[in-house]
């Protein structure tokens, strides 16, 4: 019995502290968060390796993704992929598509402050003096389309005279008959209404957007030449694009920010199967280190 303990013991023994060791060992590389000291001396290992590499660590990192994933030539590649162009265009339609509830929406949102703009446009001294000088102008050329009688009556009368002395008020009058009819709910769905209806009357809506987006030459739907625009634009501002948001630095101070707590959680989530299996390799080797001294300590007897 006795010699049976002596060859089994050293082999246990040797798998708990296997398993220990290693279970310690990615304890330590987050475990502790902060450094300790004693007798103003910091104790070894503390704070754990991820704690205190944590600077180092960002940067690395941050390099490594400005380096080798988000670079110019992996993002235009990802942009040529015709599925995604077609994810986006399908998108993209779902959008075009919504624009004439779009304009009628922001139409009756803007409606209001677009009368207070015209009517306050009207009412500027420039604008306001142009009109009374193109009502004096008509009221001249309605003047001279009558017959020599007429023109004799009105002339008697001063009647166009009194027209065009009052012309200032008569445009005030006409100005604010304007913003009252604009107010009316029925006038205002009606305007909106004619409105939609000469923008988006048959394909006119297309043909302006598609004379905007379009080259010489270039044919197919609308959803698609957008697309196409859209993707061209974001191929040739990629590099700049990747030089203003500065990606190493954004990953690294998104990483300086995050909760060792956090890091640590995401980290074992990923890598829990892997660690126990170091933990169960870390018995097994201790096992057979054990196993081996045993037998070495009885054949030497």
């Amino acid at each position: 019995m006795k010699n049976l303990l002596l060859l089994l013991v050293p082999p246990l023994a040797g798998a708990v502290i296997g398993f220990v060791t290693n279970v310690l060992a990615i304890r330590m590389l987050f475990r502790p968060l902060r450094p300790y000291y004693l007798f103003g001396i910091r104790i070894p290992f503390t704070p754990g390796i991820l704690p205190r590499e944590r600077a180092r660590l960002a940067r690395s990192i941050g390099a490594m993704v400005e380096r080798e994933l988000l670079t110019p030539e992996i993002l235009r590649e990802r942009l040529a992929n015709a599925e995604l162009r077609e994810k986006f265009r399908l998108v993209l339609s779902g959008y075009t598509r919504r624009i004439p509830e779009l304009f009628a929406v922001t139409a009756e949102r803007f409606y209001p402050h677009g009368l207070a703009a015209l009517t306050g446009l009207l009412r500027k001294p420039e604008v306001h003096a142009k009109l009374v000088e193109q009502g004096r102008e008509i009221v001249d050329k309605a003047v001279t389309g009558l017959s020599s009688i007429q023109r004799l009556l009105i002339a008697s009368g001063q009647f166009d005279r009194g027209i065009k002395e009052n012309m200032p008020a008569i445009i005030d009058d006409l100005i604010d008959r304007l913003e009252r009819q604009g107010r009316r709910d029925d006038v205002r769905a009606s305007v909106i209404s004619h409105a939609a209806a000469s923008l988006f009357a048959g394909d006119s809506l297309d043909r302006t957007l598609r004379g905007l987006v379009s080259g010489a030459g270039e044919e197919g739907d609308l959803d698609s030449l957008l697309t196409e625009k859209l993707f061209r634009a974001a191929d040739s501002h990629i590099g700049t694009l990747l030089a203003t948001i500065d990606v190493q630095t954004m990953v690294r101070d998104r990483i300086d920010r995050m909760d060792m707590l956090k890091v640590e959680g995401i980290i074992l989530d990923v890598m829990a199967n892997q660690f126990k299996w170091i933990d169960i390799f870390g018995a097994i080797l201790g096992f057979l280190i054990g196993l081996f001294q045993a037998l070495f300590a009885w054949n030497m007897r």
